[in-house]
């Protein structure tokens, strides 16, 4: 999924010339997961219908949801992004995990309606300070680059671990 640095390009032509995909899609993971890739910089309007759409073809999918601007956050540079909530509603009645990044650090965040928001946007080589923790968040972390090792388990279940560049596990737990 493009975030705001593919888009420094106009219209984020690298990023679709590499990737060569639509701005949103889904697929199958397996197990009972079905993965969005969402474009939260772009109108929602046409995005929502086949969201639903799709939804609606696959009810029984727990799901893995990316895109750009996270719902919630704690973090004082991009901070909350009511913008985005369309996008949570259209989950409703399906459970799973929301990964977002543009702030840069680590947040978790306690599952509403189903669904898990993690924002991991430490992968670059800047670090965004936080704020007073918004609702619903349960662990936050900046300053440490590194990766989510997210693992997908039977429909609905899951495992994650936050590791730092080292490899030690920062955060981790299962939903």
């Amino acid at each position: 999924m493009p975030g705001h640095h593919e888009y420094d390009d106009p219209g984020a032509k690298g990023y679709f010339a590499f990737f060569g995909k639509p701005a949103w899609y889904a697929y199958d993971i397996g197990l009972g997961w079905r993965g969005y890739a969402l474009n939260s910089l772009v109108p929602l309007a046409n995005q929502l219908a086949w969201l639903r759409s799709d939804l609606a073809a696959h009810r029984g999918a727990s799901v893995v949801a990316t895109w750009a601007d996270p719902r919630w956050s704690s973090g004082v540079k991009h901070g909350n992004d009511p913008a985005v909530q369309p996008l949570l509603d259209a989950f409703a009645g399906h459970s799973g995990v929301v990964l977002n990044g543009h702030e840069h650090n680590y947040e978790r965040f306690a599952p509403v309606a189903g669904l898990r928001q993690f924002v991991v946007g430490t992968g670059g080589s800047s670090s965004y300070p936080f704020g007073a923790p918004v609702a619903g968040s349960q662990f936050r972390l900046t300053g440490v680059p590194g990766v989510l090792l997210l693992r997908l388990l039977s429909a609905g279940h899951y495992t994650w671990r936050f590791l730092d560049v080292a490899g030690a596990a920062r955060d981790s737990g299962s939903g």
